[in-house]
């Protein structure tokens, strides 16, 4: 029963979770994703230099061709 209810609670969940940030350039969404590896990371700024980096790595290994 108890199994039954968490499982419950985290379908619920999924609904209310963002997206990650290669799902958000596999499908074109990129300043979202700019946007979402800010907040990640806390800074909250998209040209920060830690922040391109990581898009760069991330649209590297995912393949964006996309912005």
């Amino acid at each position: 029963m108890i199994q039954a209810i968490l499982a419950g609670i985290l379908i619920v969940w999924t609904w209310f979770l963002p997206e990650t940030p290669r799902w958000l350039v596999k499908n074109g969404f990129v300043n979202e994703e700019l946007g979402a590896l800010a907040d990640l990371h806390g800074t909250g700024d998209i040209n920060d230099p830690k922040i391109t980096k990581n898009f760069g790595q991330i649209k590297a290994a995912v393949g964006g061709t996309h912005g």
